[in-house]
């Protein structure tokens, strides 16, 4: 009898070792993530964003910031960070730049998206003041679209630094992202790429805006939304890689 309860005891126990052994080794997938407003400014028409962002989970995912200047529930402007890629652990720094219209009564709503989840900072207040009058100096040419992305040619008639590029005016189904150059060389030519999502495409016309974070330069150009098709497309992406060849 003191046998049988011998065997039966440590039956118990090899049992709840088992169990503990399964638990131990189990590792919940987790998509968690720490996000602040880093830095915030207002110049003029411009304003600048940086995020904070820290994933505090267990799984890798793509993170990328959204911004809607809105007043009385309309969204007036919509501005995409660039997609990142970050792993558990890992911090990084995620910018946006904007257009703010000369009018009171704007906030700006931001979110972010990390893998399937999304998670809301804000409302930002925005400033009342009237952007002062700001100044022109770039060109824009050999604008083209294709299948992902939009690009053109980019000319300053003056040096300038911080040069900020942003599509606006866009359907709100749709994501484009934004440039930065930290400097511009007068009257030299730089190529500018812009990737874009949408779930369906339509023609259309986009205006494309060129600032520098200061505010003091900033204009806009309307193009129409036409993807390249046929034979031309061809031509046009063999004419953009030697334009870069040559600029390099």
């Amino acid at each position: 009898m003191m046998w049988k309860c011998t065997c039966v005891f440590v039956l118990v126990i090899l049992v709840q070792a088992a169990c503990a052994s399964e638990m131990d080794v189990e590792v919940t997938s987790a998509v968690n993530g720490s996000f602040r407003v880093a830095e915030f400014q207002e110049k003029g028409s411009i304003f600048s964003l940086n995020i904070g962002a820290h994933n505090t989970g267990s799984e890798s995912y793509d993170v990328r910031v959204r911004a809607d200047v809105v007043r009385d529930k309309r969204i007036l402007f919509t501005g995409w960070s660039s997609r990142n890629a970050i792993i558990p652990g890992e911090r990084k720094s995620l910018s946006l730049y904007g257009y703010k219209p000369a009018m009171p009564g704007l906030s700006l709503m931001i979110r972010v998206y990390n893998g399937n989840e999304i998670t809301e900072l804000g409302p930002v207040l925005l400033n009342d003041t009237k952007p002062f009058p700001s100044q022109t100096a770039f060109a824009i040419e050999n604008f083209r679209t294709y299948d992902d992305y939009i690009r053109f040619d980019l000319i300053a008639s003056k040096t300038l630094d911080n040069v900020v590029i942003f599509p606006k005016d866009f359907p709100g189904t749709w994501i484009f992202g934004q440039q930065r150059m930290e400097r511009m060389e007068k009257g030299a030519i730089k190529e500018v790429r812009i990737p874009y999502e949408t779930g369906f495409f339509s023609k259309r016309d986009l205006s494309v805006a060129v600032a520098t974070v200061d505010g003091i330069y900033y204009q806009e150009k309307e193009f129409p939304l036409e993807r390249e098709q046929g034979v031309m497309k061809y031509i046009h992406l063999v004419m953009d890689f030697l334009g870069g060849v040559f600029r390099s």
